[in-house]
């Protein structure tokens, strides 16, 4: 009889519990638009274990960077693969939370006490940011390299002169893989406990729909919201997968340091215009766009002070918030095919003097640079999506392969079977 007891009273306690956190929310919560906030929490999941077994075989010092990540993708188990997965979800991680903000703002879902919620959303896709430019740095390759000149120049600006790369790959590992992601973490504990209280955001559907709190509403609960994002986010990460099967992440040749010239196309997730800037504003102009984009994210609550959520009475609202991606992906993809600041003759995907010495400085890898030809006097400059990588691509064995795609097809399917038996109950 105690032994029934006890069961019985280890059931009845977890039953509690599922009913304390199995609360009401709305039914519209699970589709895919209402889950973009999650599928960022899924990337930042797979980020951190890729990561993890990454930093293990990394070497931190400007002379065995380079090498050890080449080391890594031609000779760890599932390097090569692991590197890609780490590489298109940093990718993706960014078009989520753009995608996921333009979402809140098409919904009103900044207004009243969602303030707070939505500064937070945009200082998550900042620090966001921070740590996918500082993790391409420590990849040292041409790209990396001319990242940092821009660091130096920054930081030349505010007095800082004798910045040097030996000197800041240590504490940028520290920063990307520690320091960075305790702010992240901390700002998203913020971010999660502001939406536990204010519940999601209401859909607005009718045109005098205003903003509230629609905590405890709904016909669904908080697990069918889990359950489908646990399908769409297995799908996500088959998705990832393949896109590392497919298309390897770049590595681009050792990288050469010059100051006179960028010579690596700019990561097209940043939409970071800085030779534009820098033409434009001088040095501290590489400052400027990624804060002016940001001030105007954060000043759209301030200047929007209506109480209606839908669309059609928020227009210029919705312009505004349409001008700044514009402007952003614009000037973006404008730096990423424009001439680059430097000697008149650099330009990308072809060959560039650099003057009688190697490439105008020397390489931080030992000389000669791999890429050079035998006079020393011209590289061939690859860009971030060049297919031409310093090895065999792809680097998948032969027993790897097969595991790969068994795991996406697991994921996929996973993904669909929990779809399509977590049945949407009728929207309220």
């Amino acid at each position: 009889m105690r032994k029934i007891g006890v069961r019985e009273e280890i059931k009845s306690g977890i039953t509690d519990v599922i009913k304390e956190f199995n609360y009401k929310v709305p039914a519209y919560a699970n589709r895919l638009p209402y889950m973009l906030g999650g599928l960022a929490f899924v990337c930042i999941i797979v980020l951190a274990l890729s990561g993890m077994y990454m930093v293990l075989f990394y070497v931190p010092t400007p002379q065995l960077a380079y090498s050890s990540i080449y080391n890594f993708i031609t000779k760890v188990p599932f390097g090569d693969f692991i590197r890609s997965i780490h590489f298109w979800t940093a990718q993706i991680v960014i078009l989520i939370l753009v995608l996921h903000i333009g979402r809140v703002i098409v919904s009103g879902s900044y207004k009243g006490k969602r303030l707070a919620q939505y500064l937070t959303g945009v200082l998550l896709l900042a620090v966001m940011l921070i740590i996918e430019f500082a993790g391409e740095i420590l990849a040292l390759d041409q790209q990396a390299v001319d990242g940092f000149i821009r660091i130096q120049e920054i930081a030349a600006f505010f007095g800082i002169n004798n910045l040097q790369l030996s000197s800041i790959i240590g504490p940028l590992l520290v920063s990307h893989i520690s320091i960075l992601i305790v702010i992240l973490i901390a700002i998203l504990v913020v971010h999660l406990t502001l939406v536990d209280r204010h519940g999601f955001s209401p859909d607005p559907k009718k045109l005098n729909d205003k903003t509230r709190i629609t905590t405890g509403e709904g016909n669904s609960d908080i697990f069918m919201h889990f359950r489908r994002l646990a399908g769409f986010g297995c799908i996500l990460i088959a998705i990832i997968a393949t896109l590392a099967v497919v298309s390897p992440a770049p590595l681009g040749y050792p990288g050469v340091y010059d100051p006179t010239v960028m010579i690596a196309r700019p990561d097209l997730s940043i939409f970071y215009p800085a030779d534009i800037e820098q033409t434009l504003f001088g040095n501290i102009g590489m400052l400027i766009g990624p804060a002016a984009l940001f001030i105007a994210l954060i000043l759209l609550p301030f200047l929007d002070r209506s109480p209606y959520i839908h669309w059609r009475r928020r227009k210029w609202e919705i312009f505004y918030a349409i001008a700044i991606l514009a402007v952003g992906v614009a000037f973006g993809a404008l730096d990423a095919v424009g001439p680059l600041v430097g000697p008149a003759n650099a330009g990308y995907g072809g060959a560039v003097t650099l003057g009688g010495q190697t490439a105008g400085g020397p390489s931080v890898f030992g000389n000669p640079p791999l890429y050079f030809v035998a006079n020393g006097s011209k590289a061939t400059l690859y860009g971030i999506w060049s297919a031409n990588r310093p090895m065999p691509d792809p680097m998948l064995s032969a027993g790897e392969f097969p595991v790969i795609i068994g795991g996406i097809v697991i994921f996929l399917s996973a993904g669909v079977i929990i779809l399509r038996k977590s049945r949407l109950p009728q929207s309220n």
